[in-house]
């Protein structure tokens, strides 16, 4: 049996995981492959199970204990609970039974599964971090705006001083130069 993070949420994942594990067929030809809590609901495993697969209760989540599976009750969730009896290879169709808070070693959407004062503690640090990291971004913007902003005006205003300086800024007519021309017959 091996940990994993998440368990597979359709019949092609399951396929995947259970060709991956080289799990066999039962005597009905299901795929004995399983990915499920522990009874102690401290993390998410997989294996291959070696007997045939049977028919479970509604309201009963599968778990397992060493290899062999039972069963907890998910009555009292506030979603996703087998509302009908269900086969044990199906257990990819109810992610609430596969959603644990390892920490509490409770299911997720079990009312009574609060969230430690650690799992508060690292919610706050998460938005704390994804806000900060949004200001600094947010300052180093409306600074680069500011500085082409400033860069702008000082070529705006170097480039108001050269036509001064080159006479396109006084009121002469386009053709006058500023400089005086000889008129033939004043020589």
């Amino acid at each position: 049996m091996a940990r994993v993070s998440t368990c597979p949420k359709n019949l092609t994942e399951v396929e995947v995981a259970s060709t991956r594990l080289k799990c066999g067929a039962d005597d009905h030809g299901h795929s004995q492959y399983m990915c499920l809590p522990n009874v102690e609901k401290t993390s998410l495993v997989e294996f291959c199970y070696k007997d045939t697969l049977g028919i479970r209760q509604k309201g009963e989540c599968l778990v397992t204990n060493d290899g062999n599976l039972t069963t907890s009750s998910c009555v009292h969730f506030s979603s996703g609970c087998p509302e009908n009896v269900f086969y044990d290879y199906e257990f990819f169709k109810y992610q609430a039974c596969q959603q644990i808070e390892p920490n509490q070693q409770c299911y997720t959407l079990d009312p009574k599964c609060v969230p430690t004062d650690e799992d508060h503690w690292n919610l706050y640090l998460s938005i704390l971090l994804t806000v900060g990291v949004s200001i600094v971004l947010l300052g180093i913007f409306v600074l680069i705006l500011y500085l082409v902003s400033r860069k702008s005006r000082k070529v705006r205003d170097c480039l108001t001083v050269k036509r001064r300086r080159n006479g396109k800024g006084n009121k002469k007519s386009s053709g006058e130069t500023g400089i005086p021309m000889l008129s033939p017959g004043n020589n």
